[in-house]
């Protein structure tokens, strides 16, 4: 499809990345290798997926062979989402942890040509403004 076309008297330039639901994905080659067949070319990723753990950079490199065997590109990456990982977290041993795991998994997705990191800064709610100043005051200082 044109990405140019005009629509409702705007221009689309927009790239779309097609996205398996983790829970999906067994075997990563073979997922993939339908997803290629279906004419899908760009693909979002997350860090499990199927076979493959993608924080490991050994298993980040088989599905960067794999990929480019079969013509898809990652520009995309979801950021982690499960275990110790949001960047809200208070205690400093366990964000340390976090920060390191995000750092590491960021360096094999960008391996795998991500240009963008697609965050969770955690959930919750906070029981007054100087608790939710803090929590986004956590963030932004991981994002530093």
């Amino acid at each position: 499809m044109d990405k140019t076309k005009k629509s409702y008297g705007q221009s689309r330039n927009l790239s779309l990345a097609y996205f398996v639901w983790d829970t999906s994905v067994v075997d990563f080659e073979q997922t993939y290798r339908e997803v290629s067949a279906a004419g899908v070319r760009n693909i979002m990723l997350d860090a499990r997926r199927g076979n493959l753990d993608l924080e490991k950079r050994e298993d980040a490199a088989a599905a960067r062979r794999i990929l480019s065997r079969l013509g898809l590109a990652a520009p995309a990456c979801h950021g982690l989402y499960s275990g110790d990982c949001h960047l809200t977290e208070e205690d400093p041993a366990t964000r340390k942890i976090i920060l390191g795991r995000h750092l590491g998994f960021m360096a094999n997705a960008a391996g795998l040509g991500a240009k963008t990191y697609v965050i969770h800064v955690g959930f919750g709610t906070w029981p007054g403004p100087e608790l939710k100043r803090a929590a986004w005051d956590r963030v932004r200082g991981a994002l530093d």
